[in-house]
């Protein structure tokens, strides 16, 4: 066998082998090969399904603790019919075993708004326990959000008596790190519109028991708190990995396998 004979044959063979790679990061993505997307792509499949409600199981672990809905549709100008962003609507309840207080449920709910480059226009969100409330609602344009903490019909706590409270804190040593933010620091450049940012990619991940191109959404808050949520192919949400060991999953989708909360490497 001549010198050239083994180098074509070495060529080819690194040509198959290449090819073959090519093949499967474009049309088999494993885990590993998740490539990111626009995000605003993968809101216009999520929101193609805002006709339906989606009920999800709030699990920690195997424990259902609660459940919550989360939509989205198209925000559109009124003027010319141009897509501009999405609006978002989100709500649940939390029951009190979560913090090991039965009976204490905790409900919520979510509103917003934002433009195709990630810009938040609006944020309402309101958070309700048996004897207390938290309302925080913005508007782009207002310097800070208005605050409002009720207890027992009484308001405890508003926007201006928080922010003189925050003053004090960042006055005092080690009160800027707390642990259930997972160590962070709160960027003090941070503003109401950029306090939610997400990122998406999609490949290929287990929902259901089968192998199957998905996408991914990590959604940063303040950038000191992340979740991830998994959709389908079609846009549709089938999970969310949340904080502290808890997740949402649709019991539709899912079937509750344990083994599709964990993206096993083939």
């Amino acid at each position: 066998m001549t010198i050239w004979r083994v180098a074509y044959i070495a060529i080819t063979i690194f040509w198959i082998a290449m090819t073959s790679m090519l093949v499967k990061r474009i049309y088999f993505p494993d885990e590993d090969g998740f490539q990111p997307v626009p995000v605003e792509m993968l809101f216009a499949r999520f929101s193609q399904h805002n006709d339906v409600i989606n009920n999800l199981n709030l699990l920690r672990q195997e424990e259902k603790l609660g459940h919550a809905s989360i939509s989205a549709k198209e925000w559109k100008n009124e003027e010319n019919g141009e897509l501009r962003g999405f609006a978002m609507q989100a709500g649940g309840m939390v029951e009190g075993e979560a913090w090991n207080q039965p009976g204490f449920n905790l409900s919520w709910s979510f509103a917003g708004r934002f433009d195709r480059a990630q810009v938040w226009h609006n944020i309402d969100l309101r958070v309700r326990t048996p004897d207390s409330s938290v309302v925080v609602m913005w508007e782009r344009g207002q310097e800070t959000p208005k605050i409002e903490v009720m207890r027992d019909g009484k308001l405890v706590l508003d926007t201006k008596s928080l922010m003189a409270q925050a003053k004090m804190t960042a006055a005092l040593p080690g009160l800027g790190n707390l642990p259930f933010l997972n160590g962070g620091t709160l960027d003090p450049s941070m503003t109401p519109e950029t306090a939610v940012q997400m990122t998406a990619c999609e490949g290929v991940s287990t929902l259901a028991g089968q192998r199957r191109k998905s996408f991914q959404l990590v959604i940063s808050m303040l950038g000191l708190v992340e979740s991830t949520a998994h959709f389908t192919e079609a846009g549709e949400l089938a999970k969310v990995d949340l904080p502290g060991d808890l997740r949402l999953l649709d019991p539709i989708i899912f079937g509750l396998d344990e083994a599709d909360d964990k993206q096993a490497k083939p």
